[in-house]
C-alpha cells in the first residue's frame, strides 16, 4: 500500500486503530539533512505501559 502524504498516511492508521478498539498517538519523527521528514511513528496509546501489578498479601505477620 503506497499513500501520497503524511497526513493520509496518519488518517489511515487512525481510521484503523479506531476500528480495531485502540487509539493511537504520535511519536518520533525523524528528518533527513534537507529537513523533510523521512519517518513519523504511530503507535497504540498503550505502548510502552506495564499493567500495574496487585500488591501481594502477606498474611505472615499477623
Amino acid at each position: 500500500m503506497t499513500l501520497l502524504t503524511l497526513k493520509e498516511g496518519i488518517a489511515f492508521h487512525k481510521a484503523y486503530a479506531r476500528a480495531s478498539g485502540f487509539n493511537m498517538c504520535k511519536a518520533t519523527t525523524t528528518k533527513n539533512r534537507q529537513g523533510v521528514v523521512s519517518f513519523k511513528y504511530c503507535l497504540c496509546n498503550k505502548a510502552g505501559f506495564k499493567e500495574k501489578k496487585k500488591p501481594i498479601k502477606d498474611d505472615s505477620c499477623k
